[in-house]
């Protein structure tokens, strides 16, 4: 009884092998004659670089460099305070208005009339400690247009009593800031694009352009060669007219540039 049992169990597993196997035939049958369907990642990669007429990628490369024009000021920047005293708040102020009447009669030859060179930067009242004196102060900063003059101009405001040079400095007037930009623009970007195709091993195109300015002067001298009390109690500036040398300034460019090359 026991034998027939195994013979029956073992008979059912070989028709349930036998069907698994057609089953699976069938199957594999089947995926034979099935339409063939693209893939996403082949969608991808249809749509990509190599689609685009045979073309190849682009690649980029983002490069720093700098750029510099010299030049020679034409004009001149000093700074001065005036002042006036008196014994009261009001009689220094008035003391000072004289004064600054006298430093316009003086100046304005200088920068052509033009008063927009002229500017206050700076004003003060007073009370000397222990002293029954007022001051009354206004720093002032004068541009003159044209460098040639600067030492006269300089020597002028020496003479003047209660006037206080106390710096000066050659500078670039602004058609001249602009002229040397636009030098020192495009030698940093010629050497930004030679540095690019050293990189790229061939031409470059440019893309986006970061650019920062930067102007440098050499130090401006500064005075007055002496400064000496005068009987009011007031500043007064004596010596000799300064020379002023202006030296040679520069202008410099930093450019950030992104390229694209061919590869």
């Amino acid at each position: 009884m026991a034998k027939t049992e195994i013979n029956y169990a073992l008979i059912m597993a070989g028709i349930g092998l036998a069907l698994f196997l057609f089953v699976l035939v069938l199957g594999f049958i089947a995926q034979i004659h099935m339409p063939y369907r693209l893939g996403s990642a082949q969608s991808y990669l249809m749509a990509g670089p190599a689609a685009a007429g045979g073309q190849a990628a682009a690649g980029y490369i983002t490069v720093t460099a700098e750029g510099a024009a010299y030049g020679i000021p034409d004009q001149e920047q000093v700074s001065v305070y005036v002042n006036g005293t008196g014994d009261t708040a009001a009689a220094a102020a008035s003391s000072l208005s004289l004064t600054l009447a006298k430093f316009n009669d003086t100046v304005v030859p200088f920068v052509n009339g033009n008063l927009s060179d002229i500017q206050t930067t700076s004003y003060s009242l007073t009370k000397q400690y222990n002293r029954s004196v007022y001051t009354a102060e206004e720093g002032i900063t004068v541009t003159i247009p044209n460098i040639t003059n600067a030492s006269a101009a300089l020597g002028a405001l020496s003479d003047m009593s209660n006037v206080y040079v106390y710096s000066a400095s050659s500078v670039f007037s602004q058609g001249m800031v602009t002229q040397l930009r636009d030098q020192a623009l495009a030698y940093a970007l010629s050497n930004a694009t030679a540095q690019a195709q050293v990189l790229a091993g061939g031409p470059v195109a440019q893309h986006n352009i970061t650019v920062s300015s930067y102007v440098f002067y050499p130090l401006g001298a500064s005075y007055p060669v002496g400064v000496a009390v005068d009987a009011s109690g007031g500043f007064q500036s004596t010596g000799p007219t300064p020379i002023v040398y202006t030296g040679r300034s520069a202008v410099q460019e930093s450019v950030t540039v992104q390229f694209s090359y061919a590869r």
